[in-house]
């Protein structure tokens, strides 16, 4: 749903700009007494005439009212949570949802004394961690972040050789 919202998003904007670069260009050969560019003057005078009665403008509202109201529907479905399967011995087999997997890694990995901000991401069989230091990363450093997110992973019920940590002196990821 994120990628489509957000292809729609753009694709909306784009229609949007473009129209009102239309609009710019055709008011200003207007100005200057030009032919319209693209838009007939007398088709726009026809339209300006539709009042609220026409079956053409109502038909046109019935129209607008209905894909709004499907998209709407579509952007309040519920879907299912994004979870990541666990792993061990459980008889009952168990999900754990990604949010709550970030969060919590990244919580246990901002205890530490010398980490300034971490940023977890976890996807299907595999959890990045990016931690800002106050200082250049050390050996000891890396192996504690490691036992302290493979920790938090087990906690959790997944399988800690998914972690993949990078450690960097700052407070903010490189772009």
């Amino acid at each position: 749903m994120r990628v489509t919202s957000r292809i729609l998003g753009t694709t909306l904007a784009l229609a949007l700009l473009l129209a009102a670069l239309l609009a710019v260009v055709e008011a200003g050969l207007a100005l200057i007494g030009s032919p319209p560019w693209l838009v007939t003057w007398p088709s726009a005078d026809d339209l300006a005439r539709l009042t609220w009665t026409a079956p053409s403008f109502r038909l046109a509202m019935v129209a607008i009212g209905a894909l709004g109201v499907v998209l709407l529907a579509w952007a309040w479905w519920p879907r299912p949570a994004v979870t990541l399967p666990t792993v061990g011995q459980a008889e009952t087999p168990m999900r754990v949802r990604r949010t709550s997997v970030e969060t919590t890694v990244a919580a246990r990995v901002r205890e530490q004394a010398f980490v300034t901000d971490a940023e977890v991401s976890a996807r299907r069989g595999t959890v990045v961690v990016h931690a800002g230091t106050t200082r250049p990363t050390s050996p000891e450093e890396r192996e504690l972040v490691e036992h302290t997110v493979q920790r938090a992973l087990v906690e959790l019920g997944l399988d800690p050789a998914s972690a993949t940590i990078h450690l960097r002196q700052g407070t903010r990821r490189a772009a």
